[in-house]
């Protein structure tokens, strides 16, 4: 099955979608006009529009691995707003087509959807264009809070620069829109180095800011560095008991699964250790939540067994030695595979009219790195 997702999404990219029949979709609510949830309509590809001094774009570009902030202004739908931008990413960095992070934290700025930033998504390490927007939608449909990730048409200046992911941030909306609160610790994960959850040191400052970065005022170190603690040193009689006063393994396993369902290596059992994800402690039950983030590697290596490195990380490994949590992960695994489905099915429909929607504005990016026939290759 997940080779056969791989290979939907290489097939796609052939001469053939053109005569493709659009599919049946069952469609959600429509959104209010002009809102947050408009602007991440999954059925939408936009037109955004942002206006910065030219000497500043060419500075950004010139200098795309600073993180140096520069002022603009953006238009979307009529709403007009000023902003700051500044280049993303890690190895999609690059100065041909810059990922950006846009912020409206300026204090006193005119409000955006009421929105404090947006990620635009640069594909320089996805040439299918799709692999964020399926792999959140997959997440959502097995039950895991995922950002919302849609694409738009950029134009920077008044100059087509090709088509870009919209990535909706984890911050506070995000939170009570999936949690229903908003007060607990949040935490990034910012891979610095090959890690699998090893307890090195029992001092918070050791795991927070780096690699666990704190993103509310408020969130606790202790809350990270408790856990690695108890995830290595409690003793296998009394460990379930413990983690599941932390975490909630069960979520975890159903996580663990739509990764490995289509062969993340860049996810919690990556190559280079654990990547890709925010920790949220809720502040109702103090027990922390993994949220996915940064899915451009997804459905990328059909070929990957679902227990890779799976015993060279910590969690997993003392996770999987226990019966119950064994045969829940294998069932996750064998739902997750039955809500993507086969050829026809809900993986392959979303794939076919996503691709539909965004062909024509994807084959005119005068920007991106890979065409359609590199895919078959």
């Amino acid at each position: 099955m997940r080779y056969i997702a791989n290979k939907m999404l290489r097939r796609h990219f052939l001469p053939a979608l053109t005569t493709a029949a659009a599919p049946v979709v069952t469609q959600a609510a429509t959104p209010a006009p002009n809102s947050a949830d408009a602007f991440y309509d999954l059925r939408q590809v936009h037109d955004l529009r942002l206006e910065v001094d030219r000497a500043d774009w060419q500075k950004l570009r010139d200098n795309f691995r600073d993180n140096k902030w520069y002022p603009g202004r953006v238009e979307w739908n009529g709403i007009t707003a000023d902003t700051k931008l500044r280049s993303r990413g890690l190895g999609s960095r690059n100065p041909a087509k810059p990922g950006l992070k846009v912020s409206f934290a300026k204090k006193g700025a005119t409000p955006f959807l009421d929105l404090k930033s947006f990620s635009l998504i640069n594909f320089f390490q996805d040439p299918t264009m799709v692999r964020d927007y399926l792999a959140y939608a997959l997440f959502e449909e097995a039950g895991v809070p995922a950002p919302r990730h849609t694409h738009t048409r950029l134009f920077i200046n008044g100059e087509y620069w090709g088509l870009y992911g919209i990535s909706e941030p984890i911050d506070s909306r995000f939170l009570a829109s999936r949690f229903g609160e908003k007060e607990g610790d949040l935490f990034e994960y910012k891979w610095t180095w090959e890690y699998r959850w090893e307890a090195y040191s029992q001092d918070p400052a050791q795991f927070v800011p780096d690699p666990f970065e704190p993103k509310n005022k408020n969130a606790d170190p202790a809350a990270i560095a408790d856990w690695i603690s108890v995830m290595n040193n409690t003793p296998d009689d009394g460990w379930s008991t413990a983690i599941s006063r932390l975490m909630d393994p069960a979520r975890f396993l159903t996580y663990l699964a739509v990764e490995n369902f289509y062969d993340e290596h860049d996810g919690i059992l990556g190559t280079w250790g654990v990547n890709n994800f925010y920790l949220y402690r809720s502040a109702r039950d103090r027990r922390l939540t993994f949220i996915p983030w940064d899915r451009n590697s997804s459905f990328e290596h059909p070929e990957r067994p679902i227990f890779q490195d799976a015993y060279r990380n910590i969690l997993v490994r003392r996770l999987l030695s226990r019966g119950e949590f064994e045969r829940h992960y294998r069932a996750e695994l064998a739902r997750v595979a039955e809500l993507a489905g086969g050829a026809g099915g809900w993986l392959d429909t979303t794939l076919n009219r996503r691709l539909n929607e965004i062909r024509s504005s994807m084959d005119g990016d005068p920007k991106q790195p890979y065409r359609r026939w590199d895919m078959d290759e």
